[in-house]
């Protein structure tokens, strides 16, 4: 019998190459299926990052259409958030009626299911509660079954020059604001072309905040409060923001915008902070206590504001608004009555007026105005030891020549400003406020300068082509109802409206 054998070393091969085999088609197998699964989870990333991106265009398409609803809202209505019409751009057909209610706490559909990018977004909006002008949106974005959601608050803001504390040009010598004024509102400065450098330097004990803390207790007396509610919480805030077109802004030593300190029931951090040059100095941007940081430049179009606005400029069909305000107004150019308003004191006794505007002192301290006053010459309130001057009404005083105060100007007991009494001031010149401890009430327009450089405190505006604001820490303090209560005739009316966005995140989408 024979036996047939296999072995050696070809047998030992053939074994090694099927066992190898074995182990290499195990291992394609494993590689396919691992690169199919990656494939997926590409795919799968792929089409969530395209759903957030249709999210964040949806949140874009959002807050151009809340833009509209406030710029096309017709003469006559009030735009807010909290009404039952949302107006869209007159193209797009009007306005389209939303939820009848004046606060919804919880998201209502502003634009349903709407194709973008190959996918999908709906835009959802909540109001917040006690704003008209502060809403969340909410945008949802679908792509290929991934769905995400981004989040934003905005705020529309009427940037009339009057809605700041002080708003500015170009500055002598390129620097607005030099020194230790303590500005408690929004500050907006234009800059120019011809200064790149610092417009703005604050040292020492120079602040811009968010609140009243320490305003003389007379003046926050007779204004109204600056209590919001900010998310569900009652929050003492001025809604600042602090806007540089062209220039930087300089911190040195303690020279700050905004507080990193808390108390239960004030802001100090400052809204937002828009400044093209950014912060410079030996503080620079770790003295800026802002909510939406350092980073942001000026947001304002270029069309909006075209120079620093000036009242020797023409004015529809007039050579300028000053020929438009002496058309308008009770003018007075004789040389007693100049003399008189020159040089007010608290037992000046006077009385002028026609059908256009009127100015009057009773001889004990109380001023009566309204509507428009023109003065041919200079005006001004007089030192008087006897205490301060009272005024009640509403009116613009325009002087062709310098105005001084060194005496307190304050609204009369039982008037609140600038609701029931404001004054508004303008001078093509100089206003100046000349004396320590003054406390004045009122909104001042120069076209050249505005000087307050003793411990003077003004709740209102200032609206000038530079400042002087010394190193006494004098005080502004914004108001801001004063864009609503503007009175008659007075320079720079126009409203002008920007949305902002104060926050950003991903949420679960609903």
């Amino acid at each position: 019998m024979s036996v047939l054998r296999i072995g050696g070393k070809g047998g030992y091969a053939i074994g090694t190459v099927i066992i190898l085999a074995l182990i290499s088609a195990v291992m394609v197998a494993a590689f396919l299926s691992l690169t199919l699964t990656e494939f997926k989870i590409v795919y799968s990333n792929s089409d969530s990052i395209a759903a957030f991106h249709i999210a964040e265009a949806g949140l874009e398409k959002g807050a151009r259409l809340l833009y509209e609803d406030f710029v096309n809202t017709p003469e006559g209505e009030n735009p807010s958030w909290l009404d039952t019409k949302f107006y869209f751009d007159s193209d797009e057909g009007g306005y389209t009626e939303i939820a009848p209610v004046s606060y919804l706490p919880d998201f209502y559909v502003l634009q349903g299911t709407t194709e973008h990018g190959g996918g999908t977004y709906v835009i959802e909006v909540a109001n917040v509660e006690g704003r008209d002008d502060v809403v969340w949106v909410r945008a949802t974005g679908t792509y290929r079954g991934k769905t995400r959601a981004v989040i934003s608050k905005f705020f529309i803001r009427d940037i009339n020059p009057w809605n700041n504390a002080i708003f500015a040009g170009a500055g002598q010598s390129g620097r607005v604001i030099n020194g230790n004024v303590d500005i408690r509102g929004s500050v907006h400065i234009l800059g120019e072309e011809s200064n790149l450098g610092p417009v703005m330097e604050m040292s020492g004990s120079g602040y811009i905040g968010n609140n009243y803390v320490g305003m003389p207790w007379l003046l926050e007396s007779r204004v109204p409060s600056i209590v919001q509610n900010v998310d569900g919480d009652l929050v003492e805030t001025l809604d600042t923001q602090v806007r540089v077109g062209i220039g930087q802004i300089l911190l040195d030593g303690s020279g700050a915008i905004g507080s990193d300190a808390t108390a239960p029931g004030i802001k100090y951090t400052v809204d937002g902070t828009f400044v093209t040059g950014g912060f410079v100095g030996n503080s620079g941007i770790a003295n800026v206590h802002s909510d939406n940081g350092t980073a942001h430049p000026y947001d304002i179009g270029d069309d909006v504001f075209d120079g620093f606005p000036k009242i020797t400029d023409a004015y529809k069909t007039y050579a300028s608004y000053m020929d438009y305000l002496r058309d308008n107004a009770l003018v007075i150019s004789d040389a007693a009555q100049l003399s008189d308003l020159s040089n007010i004191k608290r037992s000046s006794s006077f009385s002028y007026s026609n059908a256009n505007g009127s100015i009057a002192m009773d001889g004990a301290g109380h001023l009566t105005i309204s509507g428009i006053v023109v003065i041919e010459g200079d005006f001004g309130f007089a030192k008087d030891n006897t205490g301060d001057i009272e005024y009640t009404g509403s009116a613009s005083i325009l002087a062709t020549g310098n105005v001084t105060f060194t005496n307190d100007v304050i609204v009369g007991s039982g008037q609140t400003y600038p609701s029931t009494s404001i004054m508004g001031v303008m001078t093509p010149n100089t206003i100046t406020f000349n004396r320590s401890q003054l406390e004045v009430q009122g909104i001042f327009y120069a076209e050249d300068k505005i000087t307050s450089t003793k411990q003077t405190s003004v709740t209102g505006t200032f609206f000038s082509n530079y400042f002087d604001m010394g190193l006494q820490v004098p005080s502004i303090y914004q108001v801001p109802l004063v864009v609503d209560h503007l009175p008659p005739g007075m320079f720079g009316a126009t409203t002008f409206f920007s949305i902002a966005q104060s926050s950003f995140k991903e949420v679960d989408a609903p």
